[in-house]
């Protein structure tokens, strides 16, 4: 895996396309970036998090595509990004892995084997 790794001037142009873009649709709130590996995070705070998401997440997938095609076409490479909604996708994954540990340990009963979330 290859670090994204922006530069300074890279950055201030990611952050002005993202304050565009949150403008342009009326969302109100805060942003901060952090780089891991081939991925971009935008971690957002806002009110709005329902618009942002939509439904099934639907709205954040396009969003994650248009900043990734916008950033690609201003810096002149493409960088995935991924956009953290008020920790949804955190919790939304740590529900479902607590869920399958659930599951497992339901059906391991038997066996007693017993799976923990690290």
């Amino acid at each position: 895996m290859e670090k994204i790794a922006l530069t300074e001037k890279e950055r201030k142009e990611v952050e002005k396309l993202i304050e565009k873009l949150f403008s342009l649709l009326e969302i109100e709130g805060t942003f901060s970036l952090e780089e891991k590996d081939e991925i971009l995070e935008v971690l957002m705070e806002t009110k709005d998090t329902g618009i942002v998401i939509g439904y099934h997440g639907e709205v954040l997938e396009s969003l994650q595509l248009i900043l990734s095609l916008a950033i690609a076409k201003k810096i002149g490479r493409f960088i995935r990004v991924s956009i953290e909604v008020m920790n949804t996708k955190r919790t939304v994954l740590n529900i479902l892995t607590l869920s399958q540990c659930k599951q497992k340990n339901a059906r391991s009963r038997k066996t007693k084997n017993r799976y923990y979330l690290h």
